[in-house]
């Protein structure tokens, strides 16, 4: 049992009983239980509004309310304690309406021992903080579940798919309905890496940073990241997380094919660069043979010219 003192509010008209209560409490654990004290309805109203216990005992009987009056306050103002409905006598009915209004526990006055007392209480307690793990583990997974950006999906080693989020829908272009009607490989652009990924993720429990294509139904294709681990293996059920990384994909491949342009524009500079300048020397060459008087030669002539303007530009260069 946990050393924390437990604050627990009983409320009964009857104070014997809340005395009784007290002493049975601190012979089994000393120490260990604080109990105060309601009298009336009204005053158990007024505190638990202070919402400052762990645990409430409601007398069933309340002048002329009762202990489900006191339950039902609890559900109006959304606030869920561990409640144990205490009565005179022993009743299938009362304790059937006791735990449909949303009671923990339910003992009889008469029948309450030390060690039954604390033991209901310490259950009560331990089951309540139990459940409210449980509760917030589930609002948490229900959160991270329904926001998420990235694909999740529920799928079974038979390839059926069980659940899917919220950005799964939108990016499969499926309706829920139409999704669990699916099996996994039916997302894959290619069949054969649909099957590999489900033999895969039954056979060795985990994938972690494996790029695989998907489809959606209008036949886009989807680049993703696949994270997916195996979360009940007696049912063989695994989580699939999906990182859609086709606009990362795109921008990568316009990035290679920018460079590529600039690898390309820099050789034909180069290229332009060698061919201009012999070419310039024979254009050179040419015009001052135009500008010259016929020679008789004029074939030879020509030649020499263009042998002697490539041959300056080829020493030039080197």
């Amino acid at each position: 049992m946990t050393e924390e003192l437990v604050h627990i509010l009983m409320i009964d008209d009857d104070e014997d009983d809340y005395f009784l209560v007290s002493s049975l409490l601190d012979d089994v654990s000393p120490g260990q239980y604080k109990v105060d004290w309601a009298g009336t309805y009204s005053e158990g109203i007024a505190a638990i509004e202070t919402r400052q216990h762990d645990i409430y005992l409601i007398d069933y009987r309340l002048g002329q309310y009762t202990g489900i009056d006191i339950l039902r306050h609890f559900q109006q103002i959304s606030y869920k304690v561990p409640v144990i409905i205490l009565t005179g006598k022993g009743d299938y009915t009362i304790d059937k309406e006791a735990m449909t209004a949303g009671a923990s526990d339910y003992l009889v006055k008469g029948e309450i021992t030390a060690p039954v007392l604390e033991r209901t209480v310490r259950y009560v307690l331990d089951e309540f903080r139990h459940l409210r793990a449980i509760a917030e583990s589930e609002r948490k997974y229900f959160g991270i579940f329904e926001k998420s950006h990235d694909l999740i999906l529920l799928a079974d080693c038979n390839k059926k798919i069980i659940d899917a989020n919220p950005a799964a829908l939108r990016k499969l272009e499926y309706s829920k309905d139409e999704l669990l009607q699916l099996h996994m490989q039916d997302l894959f652009l290619e069949k054969e890496q649909g099957l590999e990924f489900v033999e895969e993720i039954c056979k060795e429990d985990a994938i972690t940073h494996i790029e695989y294509i998907f489809k959606s139904k209008s036949g886009n294709r989807l680049d993703v990241l696949v994270n997916a681990n195996m979360l009940d293996e007696e049912n063989q059920v695994f989580l699939c997380v999906a990182e859609d990384i086709t606009l990362r994909k795109r921008e990568e491949l316009e990035k290679r094919q920018q460079e590529k342009f600039v690898v390309s524009g820099r050789i034909a500079r180069v290229i332009a660069h060698e061919v201009r300048n012999p070419l310039t020397n024979i254009l050179l060459a040419v015009s001052q043979f135009k500008m010259e008087p016929v020679s008789p030669n004029l074939e030879e002539s020509v030649v020499y010219r263009i042998s002697w303007s490539v041959t300056v530009t080829a020493l030039t260069n080197w």
